[in-house]
């Protein structure tokens, strides 16, 4: 993106690359303290694929940034893989709340599988 920027017109002085992340989460944290010893605080807009901008909304309320999270277009054809990577990411990243709530309808169904079985 810096790369994209500098092409574009941005001013050197205000392209201030993160390239230390590994993950969204730290790209959200590193590039927060990259703005602050730039000493440019405040509200910031993170940009990010539309397929990924509730996670990122979600890690940077996490982080306590003063963000606001904009989606980009993304092409047609990486749209279903993107969106099920991002469903797998948010099913993990809350897992033992999915855990709790899907735990009574497993266990409900294990109930009427157990009464069927005992009924023969």
């Amino acid at each position: 993106m810096a790369e994209y920027l500098l092409a574009n017109g941005a001013d050197t002085e205000d392209v201030l690359p993160e390239t230390a992340s590994r993950n969204t989460r730290e790209n959200l944290a590193y590039s927060r303290a990259v703005q602050t010893e730039a000493g440019r605080d405040g509200q910031v807009v993170v940009v990010t694929n539309d397929y990924h901008v509730l996670r990122a909304a979600t890690l940077a309320r996490r982080l306590d940034l003063p963000a606001q999270v904009v989606g980009a277009r993304t092409a047609a054809y990486y749209v279903p893989s993107a969106f099920l990577r991002e469903f797998v990411a948010v099913v993990v990243a809350h897992r033992w709340l999915n855990v709790l709530a899907c735990a009574p309808f497993v266990l409900f169904t294990a109930f009427l599988l157990w009464e069927s079985f005992q009924q023969r």
